[in-house]
């Protein structure tokens, strides 16, 4: 090499910038991921999810603990959704006696809202609840007739979900449901009249009906945008449970056969059965019956082997909590409450495990108030102004005030006792007395209605005097310090010197 060569920049090896998680090799080799659309996901999936995950509901105690959580929950145990129409007038005025008669009616109708009579809203809310995590999807048929507003609820297999066609119109039909091409709005469903008749081979001999999308709420959960159908909740995890539920029928077997402590006679040379175990032209295996207490003597040449089945497995219940607490991740329920296991809870991990829960409660909430109650409320409000079933004595309400109370609605959903009542309480006060929240938003807590707790008062406070009864508290009475807890009305005369010292020095 030449001498100047030595002062030549030598150039530095480069490497391209690149994510890790998309390179290939060895390790990423079973790494299977495609490019494709949230409908071409589904199209082919959906039916054998749902099939799987109401497999998973009629014969898994997790997932039928997980939906019984969801339940209590979301919807609570006699509960369900209250709802609170706040109408006002020009002047500003509650419009109380319309909000109270529409607030009647609506109850009335949630006695027997279902076309066949069979179910309360009750039941309905923890349907669309169970629906929701379980199918992934809800489907509900508005009927109007002169009678009243009826609804009928569809599961979503009568949804066609191998119907895909281009339309005229600037229309398609994915997975069943007729969209527009560019704003992916809902136009129409296309319903199969029987969808569990497997013999219907060909797809274009299936039977469908067109229902206009003013006639039907389609209720899911949409995980990426331009998704049309909605899938199970618990995807994510079936296949955790079922290596769950294979290890612990594996470990039940294994268990069993070491339980059965099977043995095994063999002979020094292992040429064959001893003297005695012959029986004419056909041999047969030699057997022995264990009793407790007994003692059998072997043939002469013959000794015993008992196999060793080194079961139960000791790490079963350490892989056993683990694959509850992943699956418990993935429902969004705390490990404590899917698995019942309180051995290693404290107040604090049950308090924040009990928060994170209920936040995804109150996720369901929303969904269901947003995309079930008020699109509901307001379709029973049209048609029941519609045929003047809203009345007064002097007269109902007509179709033109629909805008007036449509809007005006709002629906609490139960809410949650705490693990310190206590602490919760004087939290809410402070927060009251200081005018960072409202008597509305801690009743919200208790799933209250502010009206309906002054009712509630009032009748006590009435009830009482009835009977002679002194009450031992008297709420919304004189208000207090909160700091030193002394009422402001009961304060000395020192206190009231040091306010007016105060009021002077602030005037000075």
């Amino acid at each position: 090499m030449a001498f100047w060569d030595r002062f030549k920049k030598q150039k530095r090896p480069t490497g391209r910038r690149n994510f890790t998680a998309a390179g290939f090799g060895r390790l990423f080799n079973d790494w299977n991921a495609s490019n494709s659309s949230p409908d071409q996901e589904l199209e082919n999936n959906l039916k054998v999810l749902r099939d799987r995950s109401r497999d998973l509901e009629r014969n898994n105690p997790i997932i039928q603990r997980y939906l019984q959580l969801a339940k209590q929950g979301v919807v609570g145990p006699n509960q369900g959704f209250k709802i609170k129409v706040r109408s006002r007038d020009s002047d500003g005025k509650l419009d109380s006696q319309a909000n109270d008669l529409i607030e009647r009616e609506w109850y009335n109708f949630c006695r027997s809202p279902e076309a066949s009579g069979l179910y309360t809203m009750h039941d309905i809310y923890q349907m669309i609840i169970v629906g929701l995590l379980r199918d992934g999807e809800v489907l509900t048929q508005f009927y109007r007739d002169p009678n009243g507003f009826k609804l009928s609820f569809l599961e979503p297999d009568f949804l066609d979900s191998q119907l895909n066609k281009q339309m005229p119109d600037n229309r398609q039909i994915r997975m069943g449901v007729e969209i527009e091409n560019f704003t992916l709005k809902p136009i129409a469903y296309h319903l199969v009249q029987n969808p569990y008749n497997a013999s219907a081979v060909d797809t274009n001999l299936i039977s469908r009906k067109r229902v206009d999308a003013d006639d039907m709420l389609h209720l899911y959960v949409s995980e990426r945008f331009g998704q049309t159908r909605g899938y199970p909740r618990i995807a994510n995890v079936m296949t955790s449970i079922k290596w769950l539920q294979d290890f612990r029928y594996s470990e039940l077997i294994a268990s069993k056969s070491a339980a059965s402590k099977m043995a095994f006679l063999k002979t020094e040379t292992g040429d064959g059965y001893g003297d005695g175990y012959l029986d004419g032209d056909e041999g047969y295996m030699p057997t022995m019956d264990f009793s407790p207490g007994t003692i059998e003597m072997l043939p002469k040449g013959y000794d015993i082997e008992f196999m060793d089945n080194r079961h139960p497995n000791t790490n079963l219940d350490q892989y056993d909590k683990a694959m509850l607490r992943t699956i418990a991740s993935g429902l969004g329920v705390s490990y404590s409450s899917l698995s019942n296991d309180l051995s290693g809870t404290s107040y604090s991990s049950a308090r924040v495990g009990m928060l994170d829960e209920r936040d995804f409660y109150k996720q369901q909430q929303t969904k269901i108030i947003e995309g079930f109650c008020k699109p509901t409320y307001k379709e029973w409000l049209k048609h029941s102004l519609t045929i003047g079933s809203l009345s007064f004595p002097n007269g109902a309400l007509s179709i033109e005030s629909y805008d007036k109370f449509a809007n005006a609605v709002d629906f609490i959903p139960r809410g949650y006792s705490w693990v310190d009542p206590q602490k919760e309480i004087t939290a809410s006060t402070m927060a009251l007395n200081n005018g960072l929240m409202t008597l509305q938003d801690v009743l919200n807590q208790y799933g209250k209605e502010v009206s309906t707790h002054f009712s509630e008062l009032d009748a006590e406070r009435e009830l009482a005097d009835r009977f002679d009864i002194e009450l031992a508290f008297q709420p919304f009475g004189n208000a207090y310090n909160p700091q030193d807890g002394t009422v402001f009305d009961q304060r000395g005369e020192n206190d009231d010197n040091l306010t007016n010292n105060g009021d002077e020095n602030e005037k000075d």
